[in-house]
């Protein structure tokens, strides 16, 4: 269907910390094939989409549910997630209805699909069927076969559907499947409770289908994937659905259908928008002009000897405590390396890399020379303790694919300890709310000791650090250069040994300063004493 939206030509909100500036990119791989199109606007014409119903045009969506009992279309803004129009569905008491609507897809080994759902306030949480894509042999129909085990040959599937329990589940049917009827699998990589699904809210549902390839033994490679809200929650693998790779995913099925032998207990209505089917991943929509777009911020530290400490922190911007899923990749730049350690316990023998804020924790202080967690990069809680799907380290570069975890809802969330000689870069995505953002930009590393960021380390910078003298919390541009949390003689030490200003010499501190720094050095005196 095509779009009637106006495009959106203004790029989101610059937003500056130290001297980042986050701007829209173009993402590749896993952030999302969504990204690249803000409001699935021309995504139908991307060489991977397979089929895009955005369910704007009232009559194009009439004539694609051809008159079918419980179809209908809205335009209502509330019941709309994104453009002019949504379908609308009517589960009617003592029914099965809705039955289902297909669409013919260019044959594939691998789909995704992706859509919009929404359940009516007081819904009635009966079991029903959700979409799904659907193999059959060419010039077979692509309905019906409903308890039919495939053999390898004539079909296989997978669509969601929702439980009694209102927990989104795979519904399969492949040849290896416990009985006549699908198989039906469980979110596997979350705690169940943080999926049960909430009536009167988008959500914003993706599944993948991969099939085996039956030209390699033991045709097992097949995969199924469901996300919700940006978040992988499910992954099953080693799957066998085919014996033949002429058998390939060729359909969409559309359904809400209510059963196997339950009907609907009441009148009522649910909502989708925004369906796409592509060969790559999708994500949810991006939305550029949205006034809650999360950032990435980095707040910098001076560790010594040419090194930088750099804390990323993902803000969600909407004053919510909601989860957060990241698909972030750091890179030095600019000459910066990233440095990388491992804690040493036996050389040789028992070495471990260091990722998580768990094991820098833990191996803090030990081995030979002491591991020093100050002084390697890792992944932060929530994140690294969270639902980490990929968490890579390579030659200067770091890799995070994770959620914040159960219970993990948070308006503000540590990502990532970069420790490095010099600028870093960061690119991907952040997941919130059923929305994707992107978020890319370099942190440059600005001279030890300078405050106010003129390129100088001079008079001003000291000016700075003299009026925060003995605050706490003032950051990098208050005076905090090593990033202890309190303006103090250990970053005055910083400025002047880098006090680098058109010329002159280094200025002494203030009286006032140098009483309180003269009594510091005292009670050190008489402690050791």
């Amino acid at each position: 269907m095509e779009v009637k939206r106006a495009l959106i030509s203004e790029a989101p909100l610059s937003i500056v910390v130290l001297v980042i500036c986050l701007v829209p990119v173009v993402a590749a791989g896993r952030p999302g094939l969504a990204l690249r199109y803000p409001y699935d606007q021309g995504i139908e014409n991307d060489p991977s989409v397979l089929l895009h119903l955005d369910f704007d045009d009232q009559q194009q969506t009439e004539a694609w549910y051809a008159g079918k009992t419980a179809y209908g279309w809205t335009d209502a803004p509330e019941n709309v997630f994104a453009g002019g129009g949504a379908l609308e569905i009517q589960q009617i008491q003592g029914t099965h209805l809705p039955s289902d609507t297909t669409s013919a897809i260019a044959a594939t080994d691998v789909a995704y699909l992706r859509w919009y759902a929404k359940w009516q306030a007081g819904y009635d949480w009966t079991a029903h069927k959700r979409p799904g894509l659907y193999a059959r042999v060419p010039g077979a129909p692509p309905g019906g076969g409903a308890g039919e085990r495939p053999d390898g040959y004539d079909k296989y599937s997978c669509r969601l559907s929702i439980g009694f329990d209102r927990i989104p589940h795979f519904y399969t049917y492949h040849p290896d499947q416990f009985g006549d009827y699908g198989d039906s699998l469980l979110p596997n990589l979350v705690d169940l409770s943080e999926v049960v699904l909430e009536d009167s809210r988008w959500y914003c549902f993706e599944i993948m289908l991969k099939a085996n390839d039956a030209d390699i033994l033991p045709f097992r490679d097949g995969e199924l994937k469901m996300w919700i809200d940006g978040r992988l929650v499910g992954h099953y693998e080693k799957m066998r659905f085919r014996e033949t790779n002429d058998l390939k995913i060729n359909w969409l099925s559309y359904s809400a259908y209510v059963g196997g032998d339950w009907v609907s207990q009441q009148k009522q209505n649910l909502w989708d928008d925004q369906i796409v089917v592509a060969t790559e991943y999708i994500g949810p929509l991006a939305d550029p002009a949205s006034p809650y777009w999360p950032t990435l911020t980095p707040e910098v530290k001076y560790l010594g000897d040419g090194l930088y400490g750099v804390t990323f922190t993902a803000h969600g911007n909407d004053g919510q405590q909601k989860s957060f899923f990241a698909d972030m990749s750091f890179q030095g730049a600019n000459g910066g390396v990233i440095q990388q350690a491992k804690a040493v316990i036996i050389p040789g023998v028992l070495e471990h890399n260091v990722d998580t804020e768990a094991d820098a924790n833990l191996y803090d202080g030990q081995g030979t020379p002491p591991y020093e967690k100050d002084r390697d990069s890792y992944f932060l809680e929530p994140f690294s303790s969270g639902d980490v799907m990929a968490l890579t380290a390579g030659e200067n570069y770091y890799h995070v694919e994770a959620g914040t975890g159960a219970g993990g809802e948070y308006e503000v969330a540590p990502l990532a300890y970069i420790v490095t000689t010099g600028d870093v870069s960061f690119s991907g995505a952040i997941s919130r709310l059923a929305w994707n953002y992107d978020a890319a930009g370099v942190a440059e590393m600005p001279a030890p000791g300078d405050a106010n960021l003129d390129g100088l380390v001079d008079g001003g910078d000291y000016t700075i650090w003299c009026d925060n003298y003995q605050q706490a919390g003032p950051g990098w541009a208050g005076g905090d250069f090593n990033g202890s949390g309190i303006v103090d003689g250990g970053d005055y030490t910083i400025w002047a040994d880098f006090y680098l200003p058109s010329g002159g010499a280094v200025p002494e501190p203030a009286a006032t300063v140098l009483i309180a720094l003269g009594s510091v050095s005292l009670l050190r005196r008489r402690w050791r004493i």
